[in-house]
């Protein structure tokens, strides 16, 4: 699925996102931006994991998150995406507008927290919901919505070039950088605060309409006085369960990647990106490989020198003074010798595609320059560069022209071979999630609930567990709460979304902040935050104080 990503949904996102400034006005930008946030909801993994929660909640007990789980479950992820949808818009309007963002959250978490504190106390049957409704905050940060939205906002900001021109030449003389591209985060917040306003709307509204007796009694069928009420799971076959999950993938995936390709080509009117499923290696690691063979031969620095003057065999090696060649064919072994050969062809492939059409045009418009700088003025020099540009434009339709007439059966066929990286990455995100949600099922699901009746075995008499608890209260209570810490580390360490967003942020601020400490401190909060809503579970603490005690805090 992650590779899926790569290769199809990223690169459409991040050229759609750097592409939308240049030809709309911004009241299109907000619709666009509204829709891809809406379809990035249906396309996350995670949305997959709050369909097993309904099969555990009863009716009698909490009608209000029985009804959302089971009878709205459409209307609840329709509700998430709009929350993604509108958190989009007003992140791209900020970037358009210039805003802060710290008045944003500001204006996002006050209607939030005053929703969960009305749902608390002022309808207690809608106070299993508040834990729904934050939860379905962190739903909305998974490996599709993050790096699409951070490319569409980053895509927005380089996009006003025009506006920021006077700070970017200023920036350029005095050598300072401002991070206007660094200007582009802060979306994901929103996309993360915004949906738990929906569905806490979303809860309000229903209470508005339904009143907890319609919901428990299943509007007059049922008597919760002699109904007895068990989370029985129905049971799937196999065949079923893999075919609703391939349905699921499709209804998530399929409809998010059309959207970017229409958006591309008919109406940006714009080449799909060319991709690859090669990952390429990281910079250098070519060289380091290579050369590794003269480690013992030279003390200094390897630099790659003319192998077209000086010989291919005769690589330049840096000395503390001068520079010398040396031939150390005799010193290789033929293992090393060939190796050598590949990396020399692979840089006489590389200077061959540096040396592109374009690059040979600019220096041909230059030396014209020069000459008529020399021999003539500037209305001269305006009439020969005009004309030349008219030969190249009338050149490139004629080439085209030919193009369509000979080769208009071959050029669609390799236009479409390009395209298969594209088609392939749309099929493996695919799979990917087929396969997510099955192992969903199987896996996850059955050790979550396990490890939830286990787990408290070591500090709590339980009937599952014969013999227990297993450790004394203090003991049992730090063994648990280090195991969910740990836990929550160890998959924040592992989310891909993450990753992403760290490369990003240290790419754009020049390694002033490193993806390495921006990874490991969002998972020391992550697992903080695990240990406390484990801590709301074991000691029956209301998850209002915790979200009023943090936001007071932050």
């Amino acid at each position: 699925f992650v590779d899926g990503l790569r290769v199809a949904i990223m690169p459409l996102g991040s050229m759609l996102g750097q592409q939308l400034p240049e030809h709309f006005k911004v009241r299109y930008i907000l619709i666009i931006a509204c829709a891809i946030g809406i379809l990035c909801t249906y396309a996350e993994p995670a949305i997959a994991s709050l369909r097993p929660l309904a099969a555990l909640v009863k009716r009698c007990q909490t009608p209000y998150l029985f009804f959302v789980l089971n009878d709205l479950s459409e209307v609840l992820v329709l509700s998430i995406g709009v929350g993604v949808g509108v958190a989009a818009m007003i992140g791209v309007l900020r970037f358009l507008r210039g805003w802060s963002l710290k008045p944003l959250i500001a204006m996002s978490l006050g209607p939030t927290i005053i929703c969960a504190c009305y749902m608390k106390w002022g309808n207690p049957e809608l106070a299993p919901l508040i834990g729904l409704a934050w939860d379905c905050g962190a739903v909305t940060t998974g490996p599709v919505t993050v790096p699409i939205l951070l490319s569409l906002g980053i895509g927005v900001i380089k996009g006003q070039k025009a506006r920021h021109a006077a700070r970017e030449l200023v920036d350029a003389q005095t050598g300072q950088n401002h991070g206007q591209t660094l200007e582009g985060f802060g979306i994901i917040t929103l996309a993360s605060t915004f949906p738990i306003l929906a569905v806490e709307l979303m809860s309000i509204g229903i209470s508005l309409r339904y009143t907890p007796e319609d919901i428990r009694t299943d509007f007059g069928r049922i008597d919760c006085s002699t109904f007895i009420e068990d989370a029985v799971v129905e049971s799937v076959s196999d065949t079923q369960m893999v075919l609703d999950a391939f349905t699921f993938a499709v209804r998530s995936i399929l409809p998010l990647n059309v959207f970017l390709i229409l958006m591309i080509k008919l109406v940006l009117r714009q080449n799909l990106p060319k991709t690859s499923f090669e990952v390429p290696p990281p910079m250098g690691l070519l060289e380091d490989l290579d050369f590794e063979f003269a480690s013992g031969i030279v003390d200094s620095d390897v630099e790659l020198g003319d192998f077209s003057a000086h010989g291919t065999n005769s690589p330049m090696v840096a000395g503390s003074s001068t520079s010398k060649w040396v031939n150390i064919d005799d010193t290789m072994d033929a293992e090393a010798r060939k190796r050598r050969g590949s990396m020399v062809t692979k840089i006489e492939e590389y200077a061959q595609v540096k040396e592109s059409k374009e690059a040979m045009r600019e220096r041909k418009r230059e030396r014209l320059t020069n000459a008529i700088a020399a021999v003539g003025g500037a209305d001269d020099e305006k009439k020969v560069m005009r004309r030349e540009a008219t030969k190249e434009l009338s050149m490139s339709k004629l080439d085209l022209s030919s193009r369509g007439s000979g080769e208009g059966t071959q050029g669609l066929c390799a236009s479409i071979y390009n395209q298969l990286p594209l088609i392939g990455g749309v099929f493996e995100s695919m799979a990917g999630m087929t396969l997510f949600n099955i192992g969903l099922t199987y896996g996850f699901t059955a050790l979550g609930d396990q490890s939830g009746l286990l787990l408290p075995a070591a500090f709590l008499e339980t009937k599952e567990s014969e013999g227990s608890p297993y450790f004394g209260y203090g003991a049992g209570v730090s063994i648990v709460l280090s195991t969910v810490f740990a836990l929550g580390f160890l998959a924040t360490r592992a989310e891909p979304a993450l990753r992403v967003m760290g490369k990003t942020v240290e790419t754009l601020s020049e390694g002033t902040f490193s993806q390495t400490a921006l990874v490991y401190t969002v998972c020391v909060g992550v697992g903080c935050g695990m240990v406390a809503g484990s801590s709301k579970i074991l000691f029956d603490i209301n998850i209002i104080y915790l979200i009023l005690g943090k936001y007071s805090l932050a």
